[in-house]
């Protein structure tokens, strides 16, 4: 150790250890002096901490994370007697003895051990104790002696109160270390420390850390976690001064110390395991020569078997060449009879006999033929930024001139249309691009409006007639058609427009599912079963819902997923050779540890999994697999021939069936990597994967936990259902854990929090992941938005079908649970209702904050009373105010229902006779609130769940949280607001709208709490000292649009969370009292208010880091990008 870091525990003081110096007078009060590094680097109470370890070429290597520790207690204490109860192969004893040849301290040590093992540790050959009382013998036979009995009877060899320093290492039951503890008690001196090793080791029988949460209570400590944990007791009253000091740090510097002490000890640990990995290289390298040899003689042995028959080939090739001469020859004639063929059909069909039969056919078929043509031919006519060129046979070449396309699609008599499904259908015969991203604009007799687009998705017969069905919620009057501005010229021909039975509508919806699952029977019967069971429960309005919500996000649309991987995850050989350059350039290349978990694996599967590896582009790995127990015997044999094949893959095999947490533990005393990524032992890595990881941690140095996207991948090796993922969600994390595959960690974290707990097996991997996050910052925690990972959805994996594993499930819900205890968050674990995820639910302080709920109206008074009365008669939370803020109503009946109000004792309203600005009228209410928490509030909310506010309010009180938006709803229990996506259309746009009330969302999203970059003021809580810190709502640049997406910005900016929660649930009809936006001015507004965002926000609305890059940013579906 250094001396103390500045600013660092001003009471610290200089001691014999050099641990820590007294600020010195040049220092401010309260500041700890750093020694410079030549008085630091030449300091000899810090020397112990560098000494090599004597006995670094024993298999039992786990002590020699400790040994510096060992080297300067023995310094720092100057124990009278030493005692190890458990001594094996000496590691530790060696450790404390040369600390005390060294030293010179004049310890008398004592090693007590019967050197036969026990059901722990295994029994012991006589080997063991021969070596090292031949190493000890050599070394310490002066000042320390070997005494080969058990425990008990060593104990009676001992004065009471004579022992300085015990360390107890024999059986690490809970029962037998309490007995050694108790048995040896009366020898401690006043001075004593004792020593447990395995405090962090909760696997099988061990019991050590029971009693260590015991004593800890009880006596000083401090515990070193790694290494299977040391823990230090300082039972004597008396300790030496330095000991004393180190059982008294604050928790800052507790963890400086582990850190640095698991640093200086994992520098032998490591040694010492590439030492033993090379003795067993040396040992099999013989033999493995041999097996190569062998190996590289029938390589021999087919190639010469392979140039015969390839010579047997050519010669059949030259056959086959004679042949194919002879059917070209036999083609030509064939085609010479077919065009005397042609030439005779010409004849018969300008006959006159052949022009009268025509006509009848033709007559005969015209039912049909009305069928087929039925709907309406659509004239355009170009608007904006077009300019035509006729053809001929009604095809029109247009030049885009700017980057805003319009037509006016007209049609005979220009009837309004009425609400319905259409199909839109045109004549592309060549540029199918030019529809990607088409847009609808309806004119219900309001003007365009962003508010009724319709995104089209056409899809193409392959033969030029492309087609889009899409709804309409209301009559209309006009219909305005952009077509995509990627393209500079469009050919359309022939266009027309449908009308659809709501029979023929849901039967093209069923047709595209089936045509989905037709390669999949398996996929196309669960479907099938699926359908059956929603007909069943919710009859024919909820089976076609859930048809219209699948059409709706996109579920049938054009752009499927093998679609997005052609484009976008098809790496090119260049994209390779570009990749290998980067690494190749690299200053850092760390080793990455590739952990896997085995047991009865299918041979292929497993296979498959380990030449994922073996193919990494990025090759400074080591596979560290831990097999447990595989009753299957072809797993051991495939992992031993890995092993051999491959230097850098180790293997444990563990004798006794522990599960996976166990068997990942094993897998772990085997890494020497410094980051640690996880794999199943039947999924597959991507060649890429470990690449990219080592990239992003030459971006960001400073990284902890880096996670990636994924995707599933069935056993024919098709790949579906990608995971796309935002950036760090902490509370997304606490409700799902969506971080799941691939993760890589730093390992020394994975050591820090104890390894994987036994117990929560299924989420084992949540339960670490939430206490590695307990122990770093959210921004160390990075996002590669690739899939560098394939989950295998075979039976019984939850990757098939989450609902296959309930004990995970509830294994999940228990770590959140204790997460929440260690973190002493106000809140409790629960089930989210009807999903397979979690729920935060916080308390309410008491007494219950004030909340000013702010609704600014004008006019429309049924819209306000329906919202005040709403709020009034079902909010269960009782300390809130409502500011009703009038800006300009006229209307009698508003008046008289203002005057209503005033008798009201928590409704005030308040005049504000200005031009509309959003921005400046909540801010001129706020000024006026008496509440520590506003509520901004539009005119046309509706209360549904009556403790919605009691939710909000119990996240906008934590103080890392800062706006709390809710879940909303139009009239028509369709989605208004899951949450602001910042990106979407340009600037910004709500999440799933239009999905169904009740449908989960993508993964789940519409039904979970989650951080977002930004939430509507449609219904939005935020304290009110913090609206004031941030400026509140931006008045002159943002005076009606985008201001509350503004305000969360700068919220999020300022270092707060913003949250959406599911659980307030209110309807919103969307600004109807105020009108459509289309006059000229207004727009004009409305576009310098995009320009502002797109200035101050252009960062986050290219890259929104709660939504996916992989999605578009066209729709608010969650649809592929």
């Amino acid at each position: 150790m250094t001396a103390a870091t500045k600013g660092r525990k001003s009471q610290a003081r200089k001691t014999q250890s050099g641990l820590y110096a007294e600020p010195m007078d040049s220092s401010a009060p309260g500041e700890r002096t750093v020694l410079d590094l030549p008085e630091a680097l030449l300091n000899d109470d810090l020397a112990p901490l560098f000494w090599r370890p004597e006995r670094m070429d024993q298999p039992t290597i786990a002590w020699l994370g400790h040994t510096p520790f060992a080297h300067w207690l023995i310094g720092a204490q100057h124990p009278r007697v030493l005692v190890e109860l458990g001594t094996h192969a000496g590691v530790s004893y060696s450790a404390f003895c040369s600390a005390v040849l060294k030293g010179k301290t004049g310890t008398r040590c004592f090693a007590v051990d019967t050197w036969r093992g026990d059901e722990q540790a295994g029994i012991y050959s006589e080997a063991i104790f021969e070596d090292f009382k031949r190493f000890h013998d050599e070394r310490y036979a002066e000042f320390s002696e070997l005494l080969r009995c058990t425990f008990d009877e060593a104990s009676t060899q001992f004065a009471d109160s004579s022992i300085d320093l015990l360390h107890i290492d024999g059986l690490h039951t809970y029962e037998a270390v309490r007995h050694d503890f108790e048995q040896w008690f009366s020898k401690l001196s006043d001075r004593a420390i004792v020593l447990f090793h395995d405090t962090n080791e909760r696997q099988a029988d061990f019991g050590v850390w029971k009693l260590w949460e015991e004593l800890r209570g009880k006596y000083p400590s401090f515990e070193f976690p790694h290494s299977h944990g040391l823990g230090v007791l300082l039972v004597g009253k008396n300790p030496a001064e330095a000991i004393a000091q180190l059982c008294q740090l604050d928790s800052a510097d507790e963890a400086i110390v582990q850190r640095r002490m698991e640093l200086f000890g994992d520098r032998w640990r490591v040694e010492a395991a590439k030492t033993l990995e090379i003795q067993r290289l040396s040992r099999t390298l013989p033999t493995d020569v041999s097996a190569l040899n062998a190996e590289l003689a029938a390589a021999r042995k087919q190639i010469r078997a392979g140039m015969q028959a390839l010579e047997k080939a050519n010669t059949n090739l030259v056959a086959r060449d004679e042949d194919i001469a002879a059917l070209e020859h036999k083609v030509q004639e064939r085609d010479q009879q077919t065009a005397l063929l042609n030439r005779e059909i010409e004849l018969i069909h300008s006959s006159r006999i052949w022009r009268y039969g025509s006509f009848l056919r033709r007559l005969a078929s015209f039912p049909n033929a009305a069928t087929l043509y039925a709907g309406r031919t659509i004239a355009l006519r170009a608007l904006h930024h077009l300019e035509g060129l006729p053809l001929g046979k009604r095809v029109t070449e247009w030049t885009i001139t700017g980057d805003d396309p319009q037509f006016e699609l007209l049609w005979r008599g220009s009837q309004p249309l009425p609400p319905g499904h259409y199909r839109l259908s045109a004549y592309v015969p060549a540029e199918a691009e030019a529809l990607t991203d088409a847009r609808l604009y309806v004119d219900s007799g309001r003007g365009y409006n962003e508010i009724e687009r319709i995104d089209l998705r056409f899809r193409s017969n392959g033969k030029g007639l492309a087609a889009s069905t899409f709804p309409l919620s209301v009559a209309a009057s006009k219909l305005r058609f952009d077509p995509s501005d990627r393209s500079t010229q469009i050919t359309i021909g022939r266009i027309r427009l449908r009308r659809l039975a709501r029979v023929e509508y849901y039967a093209c919806l069923i047709a595209r599912i089936l045509a989905r699952h037709v390669k999949s029977p398996g996929s196309l019967v669960r479907s099938a079963a699926r359908g059956v069971k929603l007909l069943r429960q919710s009859g024919l309005r909820g089976f076609a819902a859930t048809l219209r919500s699948a059409e709706a996000r996109g579920a049938l649309g054009s752009v499927t997923y093998e679609g997005w991987i052609a484009l976008n995850d098809t790496p090119t050989e260049q994209d390779v050779a570009d990749l290998s350059q980067r690494l190749a350039q690299l200053e850092k290349k760390p080793l990455i540890s590739v952990l896997m978990p085995v047991y009865n694996t299918p041979e292929r599967l497993l296979r498959e999994a380990i030449e994922s590896v073996r193919a990494q582009i990025y090759e400074n790995w080591e596979l560290c697999i831990a097999d447990d127990c595989s009753t299957e015997p072809h797993v051991r044999r495939v992992l031993n021939e890995y092993a051999k094949r491959d230097p850098r893959i180790k293997v444990v095999l563990r004798d006794k069936n522990g599960h996976i947490s166990r068997a990942s533990n094993s897998a772990l005393e085997i890494v020497t990597g410094e980051w640690v990524a996880m794999l199943d032992h039947d999924d597959i890595l991507r060649p890429h994967a470990l690449a990219e990881i080592v990239l992003e941690v030459d971006r960001h140095p400073d990284a902890e936990l880096i996670y990636s996207d994924e995707d599933k991948i069935d056993l024919e090796g098709r790949r579906y259902d990608p995971c796309f993922k935002p950036d760090f969600s902490r509370e997304l994390f606490r409700s799902q854990n969506y971080l799941n595959h691939l993760t890589a960690h730093r390992a020394e974290n994975i050591r820090a929090a104890g390894g994987w707990r036994p117990g929560f097996e299924g989420s084992q991997d949540y339960d670490l992941n939430l206490r590695v996050i307990e122990r770093i910052a959210p921004e160390r925690i990075r996002h590669i938005p690739k899939v560098l990972y394939h989950w295998r959805a075979v039976e019984g994996s939850t990757a098939l079908d989450g609902s296959q594993k309930n004990y995970a499930y509830m294994a999940g819900l228990r770590a959140l649970d204790e997460h929440v205890e260690r973190m002493g968050i106000p809140a409790r674990a629960e089930e989210a209702p009807g999903i397979p995820c979690y729920r935060l639910r916080f308390f309410v302080p008491e007494p219950q904050p004030l909340v000013s709920l702010i609704v600014p109206t004008r006019d429309k008074v049924e819209l306000l009373r329906r919202c005040v009365e709403s709020i009034r008669e079902k909010t269960t939370y009782r300390n809130y105010e409502i500011l009703v803020v009038d800006n300009g109503s006229v209307e009698e009946e508003t008046l008289a229902y203002f005057s209503e109000l005033k008798e009201a004792k928590n409704v005030r309203v308040l005049r504000y006779d200005k031009p509309f600005n959003y921005s400046a009228i909540n801010n001129f209410a706020v000024g006026k609130a008496k509440g520590s928490i506003i509520g901004l509030v539009n005119n046309d909310i509706e209360v549904i769940s009556p403790d919605w506010l009691t939710e909000m309010v119990s996240w906008a009180v934590q103080p890392d949280v800062g706006c709390v938006g809710a879940k909303l709803y139009y009239g028509n229990d369709t989605i208004q607001h899951g949450g602001v996506i910042v990106g979407l259309g340009g600037v910004a746009n709500h999440s799933h709208k239009h999905f169904p009330r009740h449908h989960p969302g993508y993964f789940c999203r519409l039904k979970v709490l989650q951080n977002l970059s930004a939430v509507t003021a449609a219904c939005l809580l935020i304290r009110k000292s913090l609206f004031k810190e941030v400026g509140g709502l931006n008045e002159v640049d943002l005076t009606v649009a985008f201001n509350d997406v503004d305000l969360c910005l700068k919220v999020q900016e300022a270092g707060y969370s913003n949250v959406w929660t599911p659980y307030a649930e209110l309807y919103h009809l969307e600004s109807v009292s105020r009108g459509v936006e289309d006059a000229p001015e207004k727009m004009a507004r409305f576009n310098s208010e995009i320009a502002y965002m797109q200035r101050r926000w252009k960062k986050i609305i290219e890259r929104d880091p709660f939504y996916s890059p992989n999605l578009t940013k066209a729709r608010e579906d969650f649809s592929l990008g």
